[in-house]
């Protein structure tokens, strides 16, 4: 089950900029969405409504087996909808085949008793994630730079130089002129340039992290 649900995270992660991500971890353990039984989807549209409160779901009018979906937060409001043309996504169905593996999980209030006698109530796979995740980062020292001259020695060996941990990656240039405009782009001096690349290419992103 973790590893169906940490898939399903990635999934959630990359579908964020698309759709409120609060939403699609809901839909990811804690409801069955089924698009083809109109009684299923306005059950599942009553469970939203209650999770969500500054959301508002209604079946659409034109298509029965799809959500018109607004969120309203400080004022701004943000409008989509999901149906079933939605699970032709890979990630969005892996989200939703998820939720329908977990949501019987934790039908009934459950708790998680620690070692210490530390108790926590949990009401879906989501909550139980959470709080294993941060019983586990008690015993962590958690450290952020934003460079790699910031570390000691030892560190920047740990996590950097040695060379049976750290992980090298090839980067071919195939067009330099291309290469020079992207990187004048995203590290000169013209911000309104470097404003509308990100603009322009957020949707399509992808592996960032690299």
């Amino acid at each position: 089950m973790l590893k169906e649900y940490l898939k399903a995270l990635a999934s959630v992660d990359r579908l964020a900029h698309l759709y409120d991500k609060e939403l699609l971890l809901i839909l990811a353990s804690e409801i069955a969405l089924e698009f083809y039984d109109e009684k299923k989807l306005k059950t599942s549209i009553d469970y939203l409504s209650k999770k969500l409160v500054n959301y508002e779901f209604v079946i659409d009018k034109k298509e029965k087996t799809a959500i018109d979906i607004k969120n309203t937060k400080f004022g701004n409001s943000r409008e989509y909808i999901i149906s079933e043309d939605t699970l032709k996504n890979k990630d969005f169905e892996n989200i939703v085949l998820c939720g329908k593996s977990l949501c019987k999980v934790f039908e009934k209030e459950a708790k998680i008793i620690f070692s210490k006698g530390q108790e926590i109530k949990i009401t879906s796979f989501q909550e139980f994630y959470d709080a294993l995740i941060s019983f586990g980062e008690k015993s962590l020292n958690i450290q952020r730079y934003k460079g790699l001259g910031e570390m000691n020695p030892e560190q920047l060996w740990d996590t950097a130089m040695n060379p049976e941990t750290r992980t090298l990656l090839k980067v071919n240039i195939n067009d330099i002129e291309d290469a020079k405009d992207i990187f004048s782009t995203l590290m000169g001096d013209v911000v309104e340039d470097r404003k509308k690349f990100i603009e322009t290419n957020s949707l399509v992103a992808e592996n960032i992290d690299f």
